[in-house]
């Protein structure tokens, strides 16, 4: 069973990167998790910047920390009333 929880984005352009990124970030909060992990690879950098970018304003991220190649995010929690 793959984990949910996770995202690896090695290989990805940036659009596709980004796009991945909001449905992922979306189905971790509809499933109620609070924290993943996102992948990016080191390559040249340009994926982890295009990340870090979305991360930074993307309505159902709380958190975020990079930790090498990747980011730890946390996400907003459900409020009783949307359950």
């Amino acid at each position: 069973m793959p984990d949910y929880r996770r995202l690896d984005l090695h290989g990805a352009d940036r659009e596709t990167a980004i796009r991945e990124l909001d449905l992922w970030l979306n189905r971790v909060f509809l499933q109620s998790g609070r924290e993943g992990t996102v992948i990016c690879g080191r390559g040249r950098g340009i994926l982890l910047r295009a990340v870090e970018e979305e991360l930074s304003r993307h309505p159902l991220v709380e958190s975020y920390r990079r930790e090498g190649p990747s980011f730890v995010v946390g996400l907003v929690p459900r409020s009783e009333k949307e359950l």
